[in-house]
Formats: structure tokens, sequence, C-alpha cells
């Protein structure tokens, strides 16, 4: 399905801010596979999904989806053929427009645009329907802007209206971590039900260990800019978060005897 092979992206390539974000990442993701992307802060997790999503293209290596070649397609090409929810639920959505409207414009993505009722009768009982199921009470406000919604609601909806045509590609950044705990929960689950039930194909970038050790079929994690762990199969069944959580402060401690040692080699040197 999703093939990464040697990509690396440098930003500010050649001065005092440069980062080597990605550094020669190639994972395969399978089609209907669950993958989720762990890492610490500056690990480059989010930079890979939006070089996956075309955000900005990379300066090295290949990306192929379904057997196409989209290293060099643009954001708005690409986006025909993923569904995508940010970490901030105000992020995808027109909050100005109703619930409904909301819908309708997902309802085209990839599609022409062209004159006519954008909320016609069909769709609304589809989307009353479909609303309904969350059991917030939200298929009697679909005229409602969808900007006057609370965090969780608005992601909620953010999922539905991304995995409304089944997207060949969910990207998933963060998507629960601007939510209060109980709307976490329940929009993690949701996740998890669409993902099984419509079989999708998905990269979820998580900063939880509970949801990266509970949720997916195949867990990889990132530092400096590449992969060091990659878990699927028993060996993704068993890992538990505190397993996680124990290495990602080996990986701190290690990073802080690195800093130590640069330290002292430059005062040698000084």
């Amino acid at each position: 399905m999703l093939e990464i092979k040697g990509i690396l992206k440098t930003f500010n390539r050649g001065s005092v801010n440069e980062v080597r974000a990605l550094q020669g990442v190639t994972l395969n993701i399978q089609d209907g596979s669950f993958t989720v992307v762990i890492g610490t802060n500056g690990s480059g997790k989010s930079t890979l999904l939006n070089a996956v999503a075309g955000s900005f293209l990379v300066d090295e290596g290949t990306l192929h989806l379904a057997g196409r070649n989209i290293t060099l397609w643009p954001e708005h090409r690409r986006a025909a053929l993923f569904g995508r929810v940010f970490q901030n639920p105000f992020s995808g959505t027109c909050p100005q427009l109703s619930i409904a409207e909301n819908f309708a414009l997902a309802a085209r993505r990839g599609f022409r645009r062209g004159l006519g009722w954008a909320v016609h009768g069909g769709l609304r009982r589809e989307v009353r329907e479909v609303v309904a199921r969350l059991n917030m009470g939200l298929e009697d406000r679909l005229d409602a802007p969808i900007g006057t919604l609370s965090g969780g609601q608005r992601q909620a909806l953010t999922l539905l209206m991304a995995t409304w045509q089944k997207p060949q590609l969910l990207l998933l950044d963060e998507h629960t971590a601007a939510l209060d705990p109980k709307s976490a929960d329940q929009v993690i689950t949701l996740t998890e039900k669409i993902i099984t039930r419509d079989r999708l194909t998905a990269l979820m970038v998580t900063h939880s260990m509970q949801q990266a050790a509970r949720f997916g079929d195949r867990l990889v994690m990132m530092h400096r800019g590449q992969l060091i762990e990659d878990l699927a199969g028993d060996r993704k069944k068993r890992v538990r978060a505190e397993e996680l959580l124990e290495r990602f402060e080996e990986l701190r401690r290690s990073d802080l005897l690195d800093e130590s040692a640069a330290e002292m080699l430059e005062r040698c040197y000084v």
C-alpha cells in the first residue's frame, strides 16, 4: 500500500538552525494495517506524516501509494487519496459553516466542484444517520456552525468526515492530544471502530504510550529522524505502556550523555 524508501528532509540547511528531521526513513505499510508511530519530542514522527501528506517535498527518497509514485505530487493532489485528522480540533474544518455543510465539502473531496445545492436531501439524511451513531445529540444540530462545538465533538465529526469516502490512507496526527481524557478516550475508541469496520489503512502518530500499546497491529518508534523499533504481530500484542516508557527514558539518558560529551569536547578545543 504505502512504500516509503530512504526519505531525507533537512530544514534550514546550512544555517545555525539546521534540523535533520528525516534521515533515510524506509517503511512499508501493508494494505489494511493500523500502524502507530511514537517517538520523543523532535524525533521526526509528525514530520514523517507531513512528508507522506505532501506538506513539503522530501530532499531525497521516494513515496509510493498503491503502486503510484507520489513523491513529487503536491499536497492538494494527494488529498484526494488521504483522509487526515490533525492535533488541533479546529483544523480541517470550516468553523463558520454548519455541520451539514462541512460534511458536504468532505463528500466532494477529490471531485470537480460546480454549482448546485451543497446539502441535498439524500446527503442530509445520510449525514444525520451517521452522526446519530456518535450518541452526542449532534444529529439534531446539523445546521449549527461547527465552530460552536466542543473540541471532542468537533474531532469526532472531523474523523467521520475524513473517513467519509473511505480513503486509501488515513493519517492521524496526535488527534487526541488536545482533548480532555474523557473526550480523548471517546475519539480513539471511535477511531479504532471505524478503521476496523471499514478495513482502512491507517498511520497514527501519538504521544500516548497507553494508546500505542493498546491500538494498532504495528508499532514503530522514531528517534533523531530514524526508525529504531518496529514491532508487529505477537511482539506488538505483548508490548506494554511501561516498556515503552522505559525505552523513552533510555533514549533521553543517551541524549543527555551525548550532549555532555559534546560539551566536553568543545571545551577541550577552546
